[in-house]
């Protein structure tokens, strides 16, 4: 599984992406909009 991180309108977004990137995440979104192509960039249709 690779997961996908989502950090929201959070007033500390770089900082959380970077957490996130981290601790594993191949992806870091801030808008649900862009999920479904985060999805498809990781699964490669």
């Amino acid at each position: 599984m690779r997961p996908i991180g989502f950090v929201g309108r959070s007033p500390s977004e770089g900082r959380l992406a970077r957490d996130l990137n981290a601790a594993g995440a191949r992806n870091v979104i801030a808008d649900l909009r862009a999920l479904k192509s985060a999805v498809v960039e990781l699964r490669g249709w």
